[in-house]
Formats: structure tokens, C-alpha cells, sequence
């Protein structure tokens, strides 16, 4: 994937999903009823690994911060794990969530200092679960 398709896969699921990946202690790349965060998304199923979880995009890419076996992460992550973990950055903060203007915003701030088109956001809002909220 290229950086502008990460971004805008990323931003779409985000606000399509309309919650954060988290099981009210941490974000989880799969969360509880499906749910994935920024880079759970991009995680092929057959890729992703339960002890995954507590561990930052850059960790899984890094032997001395997550002792895990081989990973089968698709190349492209690490080649473009900056962007990755901006964006899992994104999804992680609670306040992002509030509304669609911030979310847009703080997503139109990662565009912005990856030189990405942020011009997906303008069309996009939350599709919030009914019964949840930011």
C-alpha cells in the first residue's frame, strides 16, 4: 500500500467504525465486537496475533520491544511504520473522539506532515453504534 491508500483506508474506517478499539483499559488492534484501531485494520486476519496486543506498530517491528515469534506483516508496514504509528496515535486518544471536526482534524494534522491529500475527511462523520458515544 502507499501512504495516500493507508491514510485513506485508515480515515475511513475510523470514522465508520465510529469508536475506538479498546477494551476500556488499552487500545487493541481487535477489539471487543469486531472492532480494529488505525493499524488493525490494515492487519491482514491471517497475520494478526493475540500478543500483538500492548505493543506499539513500531514494537512489532522492533525485537528488543515485543518478544514475539515471526510475524507475517506485510512489508509494506514496516517501510511505512512512521505514518502507522501517527495514525495509531490518532485512534488511541480518547479527546480525538469527541466530535468529526476533531477527528478530522487530528487526522488532517497527520496529512498534513506526511505530505498525504487529506481530501477524504470533508465527506466523512462518525458512524456512531447506537447506544455509544465518543
Amino acid at each position: 500500500m502507499t501512504p495516500q491508500e493507508i491514510f485513506d483506508t485508515v480515515a475511513k474506517h475510523l470514522f465508520t467504525q465510529g469508536e475506538q478499539s479498546t477494551d476500556y483499559m488499552s487500545c487493541l488492534y481487535r477489539g471487543p465486537e469486531g472492532t480494529k484501531c488505525a493499524v488493525g485494520i490494515l492487519i491482514p486476519d491471517a497475520a494478526y496475533d493475540g500478543d500483538m496486543e500492548g505493543c506499539s506498530i513500531a514494537g512489532l517491528f522492533d525485537p528488543d520491544a515485543c518478544k514475539l515469534d515471526e510475524l507475517s506483516l506485510p512489508a509494506w508496514m514496516e517501510e511505512h511504520v512512521n505514518l502507522l504509528q501517527r495514525l495509531q496515535n490518532v485512534h488511541d486518544m480518547p479527546d480525538h473522539w469527541v466530535s468529526d471536526e476533531r477527528m478530522r482534524w487530528e487526522l488532517s494534522l497527520a496529512a498534513q506532515t506526511f505530505g498525504l491529500d487529506d481530501s477524504v475527511l470533508p465527506g466523512l462523520s462518525f458512524n456512531r453504534p447506537e447506544g455509544h458515544n465518543a
